[in-house]
């Protein structure tokens, strides 16, 4: 098992490739771009994983926000996003 890091968008949905049966541990700001780490086996396939970001105020009813992964800043705070896997299959 290793830890891996993938950088994220900056855009309410986008879909990664990381190795099958990974887990995600938590996003934050690294150098001022959002990045995701997970715990996966480099050895399994890659598979694609729907992430989806939300803005504080900003409706995520219904929009497909399942397991939340954490929240990061961007600009000193000006800019908040909160991450989240989608809940609906890819």
């Amino acid at each position: 098992m290793q830890i891996w890091k993938h950088p994220l968008k900056i855009e309410q949905m986008q879909t990664i490739q990381i190795p099958q049966g990974a887990t995600v541990l938590c996003v934050q700001a690294q150098n001022g771009l959002p990045c995701v780490w997970f715990k996966c086996d480099p050895d399994n396939d890659l598979m694609p994983r729907r992430i989806l970001t939300f803005v504080t105020g900003e409706e995520c009813e219904g929009k497909g926000a399942g397991h939340y992964i954490g929240t990061y800043q961007l600009g000193g705070g000006s800019f908040v996003a909160h991450v989240f896997e989608c809940a609906w299959d890819i």
